[in-house]
């Protein structure tokens, strides 16, 4: 259709045959076109401007002067915007939407009031969300398959067709959605899913705050904070001064980290190889700064999570083994735990586990690529009990 085509930049002599008459164009090549059905483009002239009638094109009208040369007045990038924003648009309110010169996209509503489309999401989240919105009004019932066309990129803003797969892998991730295969995409919306749509636990962002070690878990540590704040979650961390508050100078580095606990709403605990350095002053003396940050937490009622690697957790069960029959922490034999942590870590693991009230104190990985998956789904968990 010359919609889609007007996205690609393709020409065809003299679209506009006859005036006030139903004129047929055939597509050079459907496989390019990004709507579904459009192998014969059909379309006809409407005051200022033309109506088309293939596929999903079906009820969009353009204005003449914005379709004859869509590039003198926008981008390629906007002209795409303007055409998905067409096709949600009519699949909300099932009525003709039009594209204006300036590039204003709108419709009548069920009161026939004008209703402007001039919110056009940017970035994988806002997109993603934009086509799980599509798949709730697809859903006529709690559980219904959806099966996913290739058409359905337009409600995800691209063009680009492997770009569908990557987005319903994001919605995926996020809990949104459920995948019935491997082997294809279609799925169905979930609780959560319908629950973000209805403004939960996707508006509200929750304050993280990521305690471990630093300096051996610094990639790990960076890795989690972009991939949770691609989520829309607020992520605080001590060895990063953009993510981390200090609210004044003086204040030495365990009381600022203990604030920037007791702002936070969830506190992510990351025990890997070391314990940490016992600090040497105070009332926090002979605690490491995540000790210290796990039990301020815990003092505010505050949620925690804690992920374990799983060479870690099979050297704290050689440790707890020694030490039951009659041995040393130190002694254990330990292949990952450091050794002069051994008996600190195996202290701080029974503190966790008198802290936890389901006996679960901790969730093992295996690397990073596991743990975010882990984390993302108990916080998402977390929002979904409280209400977010």
């Amino acid at each position: 259709c010359w919609v889609c085509l007007g996205v690609f930049g393709l020409v065809l002599s003299d679209p506009l045959k006859s005036p006030g008459k139903l004129s047929m164009t055939t597509a050079s090549s459907c496989s390019v076109c990004p709507l579904a059905g459009c192998g014969q483009s059909r379309q006809r002239e409407e005051d200022r401007f033309d109506v088309f009638f293939c596929g999903d094109c079906r009820g969009i009208k353009v204005s003449k002067m914005a379709l004859k040369q869509p590039y003198e007045t926008f981008s390629s990038d906007v002209w795409t915007q303007k055409v998905c924003a067409a096709v949600e648009l009519r699949s909300i309110y099932k009525t003709d939407v039009c594209i204006e010169n300036d590039g204003t996209v709108w419709a009548l509503n069920r009161d026939h009031v004008r209703v402007e489309w001039r919110d056009h999401p940017t970035g994988i989240r806002a997109r993603s969300l934009r086509l799980l919105q599509y798949f709730v009004r697809k859903t006529a019932y709690f559980g219904e398959l959806i099966k996913i066309e290739e058409r359905h990129r337009l409600f995800a803003y691209t063009l680009v067709s492997n770009e569908l797969a990557a987005f319903v892998n994001y919605l995926e991730q996020s809990g949104f959605v459920e995948r019935v295969s491997r082997m294809h995409l279609d799925l169905i919306v979930t609780a959560a899913g319908f629950d973000a749509v209805d403004g939960k636990g996707v508006t509200d962002s929750t304050t993280v705050f990521l305690s471990s070690t630093c300096w051996d878990l610094v990639d790990a540590r960076a890795e989690l904070a972009s991939y949770l704040e691609s989520h829309g979650f607020i992520v605080r961390m001590s060895d990063d001064p953009v993510r981390f508050e200090i609210s004044e100078s003086r204040q030495n580095s365990i009381k600022i980290c203990i604030n920037n606990v007791l702002a936070s709403e969830v506190v992510v605990c990351l025990l890997d190889r070391r314990y940490g350095t016992p600090l040497s002053f105070g009332p926090y003396g002979g605690r490491s700064a995540t000790h210290v940050e796990v039990d301020e937490a815990d003092g505010a009622n505050i949620p925690r999570l804690v992920f374990v690697r799983d060479r870690t957790l099979s050297d704290l069960d050689s440790i707890r083994a020694t030490v039951k029959n009659g041995g040393k922490a130190c002694d254990a034999p330990i292949y990952w735990i450091n050794d002069e942590d051994a008996e600190r870590m195996n202290e701080f693991a029974l503190r966790l586990t008198k802290l936890s009230e389901k006996g679960n104190w901790r969730t093992p990985f295996k690397d990073v690529v596991e743990l975010k998956k882990l984390v993302l789904k108990q916080l998402r968990d977390l929002q979904h009990a409280s209400g977010k």
